[in-house]
């Protein structure tokens, strides 16, 4: 689990990040983007295929090279983690958390 501060960037530096990202990731916004209005609660089933034939229609689509319009970075300011590990048949799991104060981060078990 992840508590802290998040924020949208702005446009241009959300612009910047989707050239950074791997083409398949670049494709895969391009055809979520394609699949939202046919998207419904309560489930926001997609049908089978939906999926693939968006990505291979944005693979062919030379406007997939830039960001689509629901594309957007956000910073995230983690100032606590908890790590879960999973136990064994003979161990309890167990929870570490770690905490940001001004000097970095520092770390303790705690209850799962």
């Amino acid at each position: 689990m992840l508590q802290g501060r998040a924020a949208e960037l702005d446009p241009a530096t959300s612009r910047s990040g989707y050239l950074d990202q791997p083409r398949s990731l670049q494709l895969l916004a391009w055809a979520n983007q394609a699949l939202l209005p046919h998207l419904h609660p309560p489930h926001y089933a997609v049908p089978p295929g939906a999926v693939e034939e968006a990505y291979a229609a944005a693979a062919a689509d030379p406007a997939s090279h830039e960001a689509p319009t629901t594309w957007t970075t956000i910073r995230l300011e983690p100032h606590r983690v908890d790590f879960w590990q999973a136990g064994t048949e003979t161990s309890p799991s167990t929870k570490t958390r770690f905490v940001r104060d001004g000097e970095g981060w520092h770390h303790f078990p705690v209850l799962p």
